[in-house]
């Protein structure tokens, strides 16, 4: 897998943004198979001049799912997204013919988020079957909760894929590394793969990919914006269904606190 960060050098129109990332697209892809490549959280909103929230079918995006189809991959990412004129911050999956296979909409949004956006917010929790695996997104706040992870967990996902905006204001050691901190919390307690792409790409909150072993494959900087690993996702050691429900059950928990996820 691969990940694009970072924003365009200069402000400039959506259309000029767009095509930045799918050149960035094209550069992560060339030379070698990728199965995915990850963009940051709200990347249509990096650098552009009058943003405006784009849907899935608009030209910027058709420009993103053509790279896609392009290089025979699969993309992830949060778009600032139209929904029939309600904004929402959606995390995407397109597949390796620029088709889109799934969307969600952020459900845990920021003080700021709330306060001062027209953000809409949702309360669902999905898992994306691509021809890899079972793929589940967070949205940067999202990965706050630790119950949501483990939701994404619990329903099959064998890589989990953060689109995060991430900046220099935190400057505690143990905030300035709460990316990594937090992911590798999640694989040790759920032994699948994550990876984290940061709007700002700054040092102090970089793009990673850590495998089921907790071991960082990559790390990006303010200078390296695309960076890649190989992850085996054959060997994630636990699958979060089935028998997993029965372990549950026998340390105690009640089967009711899971609601929809035991059905």
């Amino acid at each position: 897998m691969a990940i694009v960060d970072g924003q365009p050098a200069g402000s400039g129109s959506a259309a000029e943004s767009a095509r930045h990332y799918a050149s960035e697209i094209d550069r992560a892809c060339e030379g070698k198979k990728t199965d995915v490549v990850l963009l940051p959280e709200n990347f249509n909103k990096s650098n552009v001049k009058n943003v405006q929230p784009a849907s899935m079918d608009s030209e910027y995006m058709r420009i993103i799912r053509e790279a896609a189809r392009r290089n025979n991959t699969y993309l992830a990412g949060s778009l600032f997204e139209d929904v029939d004129g309600q904004a929402f911050n959606s995390a995407f999956l397109i597949d390796r013919r620029g088709q889109v296979a799934g969307t969600y909409h952020k459900s845990h949004l920021t003080t700021g988020e709330m306060m001062f956006s027209p953000l809409s917010r949702s309360e669902d929790v999905r898992v994306f079957k691509a021809d890899f695996g079972m793929v589940g997104i967070a949205v940067c706040f999202d990965f706050h909760y630790p119950e949501f992870a483990r939701m994404l967990a619990l329903k099959g996902a064998e890589l989990v894929l953060v689109p995060m905006a991430a900046d220099d204001r935190l400057k505690e050691e143990g905030f300035a590394r709460s990316a990594e901190y937090s992911g590798k919390s999640f694989v040790l307690e759920n032994r699948i793969p994550i990876a984290f792409a940061a709007t700002l790409a700054k040092d102090i909150q970089p793009s990673l990919i850590i495998d089921q072993f907790c071991k960082v494959l990559a790390r990006s900087n303010s200078k390296q914006h695309i960076i890649a690993a190989e992850l085996d996702l054959a060997g994630v050691a636990t699958r979060w269904s089935g028998d997993a429900f029965h372990s549950i059950h026998k340390v105690g928990r009640r089967p009711e606190m899971y609601g929809d996820l035991m059905k």
